[in-house]
């Protein structure tokens, strides 16, 4: 406003000229400079007012930011440390329950072990019990089977004993009155008693006589050309061969046949079916 007023009465007195000035007009105009200067130094102090109120403003607004970051910081510390010592408790917890779990694990596990224990000792004594009983079935089963060898041949002696007190009654009766029929008699009855004795003791004869030759059973020991047989058949028995079971006790000793040998020609000429030398 003082700018305006001084601006006016700039433009009147260009308007006017430069008339000579009185005291009161160099007073009014000594006014207006100090009133000009005045208007001036307010401005500047309402604009230094104005800096300094804004960055009061903006000092304030910096501190409250300030203030707000710390509250945030000091809160967020806060939420930190309830979760730290939540994360504490619940790891505290947890390891508590492993060892309780532990430990209990450890008890079951060592009364486990004690019984698994206690029952491989037991298994260990039946197991030598069972090792012992078995020794002892095989030291009676061997003096059995030793027994049993040594007197295998009792039952088959007592059967014989008749056949030999038979066999001195008929050389006693020979001494005395030797009679050849009667003695034939005699001997063909001891025959028959072996017969039967082997029998009773599941021996019998290898049967041989006009069968097969069986290297199994028989026993050859010579062979002859013989038409009236296929060759291999035997046609003679040397020896009598006996089994006992199914067991060959000796072969049965025989003469096989042989196919029959061509008669050479009277003119000492070759058969065709001879092969040249």
């Amino acid at each position: 406003m003082a700018k305006t007023k001084t601006k006016i009465l700039t433009e009147k007195s260009k308007g006017a000229g430069t008339p000579s000035l009185s005291k009161d007009q160099s007073a009014s105009r000594e006014d207006i400079a100090m009133n000009q200067r005045k208007s001036e130094s307010k401005k500047e102090h309402d604009k230094s007012n104005s800096k300094d109120t804004a960055g009061n403003a903006a000092h304030d607004k910096g501190k409250s930011g300030e203030e707000f970051t710390r509250t945030v910081d000091h809160k967020f510390d806060d939420l930190e440390q309830q979760v730290s010592d939540t994360a504490r408790d619940v790891i505290d917890a947890v390891g508590e329950t492993a060892a309780k779990t532990a430990d209990k694990a450890a008890r079951i596990s060592e009364s486990e072990l004690q019984k698994l224990k206690q029952e491989l000792e037991e298994a260990k004594d039946r197991g030598l019990r069972a090792l012992a009983e078995l020794e002892n079935y095989r030291s009676r089963t061997n003096r059995a089977m030793a027994e049993d060898r040594k007197y295998a041949a009792v039952d088959l002696a007592r059967a014989i004993l008749p056949v030999w007190d038979n066999m001195g009654r008929a050389i006693e009766a020979a001494e005395k009155d030797f009679h050849p029929e009667a003695m034939l008699d005699g001997l063909k009855m001891m025959y028959q008693q072996f017969l039967d004795i082997f029998h009773s003791q599941h021996i019998e004869k290898i049967e041989a006589l006009h069968e097969q030759f069986n290297p199994h059973l028989h026993e050859s020991i010579a062979s002859f050309p013989d038409a009236k047989f296929p060759p291999n058949t035997v046609i003679h028995e040397s020896q009598t061969g006996f089994k006992l079971h199914d067991r060959v006790i000796r072969p049965t000793q025989v003469v096989l046949s042989a196919p029959a040998v061509a008669p050479a020609p009277a003119d000492g000429k070759k058969s065709k079916d001879e092969p040249e030398a």
